[in-house]
């Protein structure tokens, strides 16, 4: 006596999600990439965001260095 082959994507005690370990093993890998990418994403936009506020930063120091230099020109020419 045989028995029938189940169908794929049928839960069977051998593969209670109806997959077997292979596809469960690729999901697992696809949602793991997927992740990665988001956090890749993530990082870089943080990134992004601390070197927009370095640049700016760097940008105001320059403007008081500026300020601060021309401030102590008109004190010595009084």
């Amino acid at each position: 006596m045989t028995f029938p082959t189940p169908l794929p994507g049928k839960p069977t005690p051998a593969h209670p999600a109806g997959k077997s370990p292979m596809q469960i093993a690729q999901e697992l890998a696809d949602a793991a990439m997927a992740a990665s990418e988001d956090g890749i994403r993530a990082a870089m936009e943080v990134s992004q965001r601390a070197v927009d506020a370095a640049a700016e930063a760097a940008r105001r120091a320059d403007e008081a260095a500026e300020q601060a230099v021309q401030r102590a020109a008109e004190a010595n020419a009084r």
